[in-house]
């Protein structure tokens, strides 16, 4: 893997670290490389093997470095990977636009510190437009951290302007904070909800694996697929009252219309 690190008026950036991200645990690995004085880096990833959790575009690198906002970059993004043929991959230019370090405390609702919940730093035009912690024109601009003990985190590399913050934990709501910056006073409030489980099965009776919708009075939806067991488990968006049913991975037109669901 190679590439180079540049600044957003061109200078190439030294000491930029370059890890894996786990899109699952949102876990940095140890550093693979780091950027040197004009900016570029080279370095082996081993390939995936099949059971790794590599996401659909393939593994994901972590930039992450002094002053600057933490980019993730998809190595499949630009097509399909062909590992059996050792392939060098030419990333091109990452850009990292400036960065900051951002400072907040999570807590339920009755003010009760919460520990260990997952931190990201996402930009917030990009979260605005689609719900999603998805991709600006460049790459993807994700800074992580972990709360601590006392519920609070430090989360460096972070955008320095229209930040989000959002804090996600299964079985809790998801507390998104936007905008915020270096000078916001960053409260997340989390509210437990629990979880909806089940099993879904044939008329006969035989266990299906298909894909688990969920949508709740105030229209937050969310969907996950059950296992070969049948058997699903996913967090309620909220206490609100919900409908659930479940389609056939080869017929998704079975869904219903989630606006004219009545009520």
């Amino acid at each position: 893997i190679v590439g180079r690190v540049l600044a957003e008026d061109g200078r190439p950036l030294a000491g930029i670290a370059v890890t894996r991200l786990d899109p699952l645990t949102q876990l940095d690995s140890a550093v693979l490389a780091t950027s040197a004085a004009d900016g570029r880096f080279e370095f082996d990833l081993l390939a995936p093997r099949r059971f790794d959790h590599a996401g659909p575009e393939g593994p994901i690198l972590h930039f992450r470095g002094r002053g600057r906002a933490a980019v993730v970059v998809p190595l499949g993004r630009s097509g399909p990977l062909d590992w059996n043929s050792r392939p060098r991959i030419d990333l091109g230019v990452v850009w990292l636009p400036p960065g900051v370090t951002l400072r907040g405390r999570v807590r339920d609702a009755r003010g009760a510190p919460l520990a260990g919940l997952h931190v990201t730093a996402v930009e917030a035009l990009a979260l605005a437009r689609d719900g999603q912690c998805r991709s600006n024109e460049r790459n993807d601009l994700l800074a992580t951290t972990t709360s601590g003990a006392d519920g609070s985190f430090t989360l460096p590399g972070a955008i320095a302007s229209a930040a989000a913050i959002v804090v996600e934990e299964p079985g809790w709501t998801t507390a998104i904070v936007s905008p915020v910056t270096a000078d916001t006073p960053i409260e997340c409030v989390l509210a437990r909800t629990g979880f909806v489980r089940g099993v879904t099965i044939t008329a006969p009776g035989e266990p299906l694996s298909a894909r688990v919708h969920f949508v709740d009075e105030l229209r937050n939806h969310c969907e996950v697929d059950s296992g070969l067991d049948g058997r699903f488990s996913l967090t309620r968006p909220s206490l609100a009252r919900g409908r659930l049913w479940a389609t056939r991975h080869d017929d998704e037109s079975a869904a219903p219309d989630l606006h004219a669901l009545p009520w």
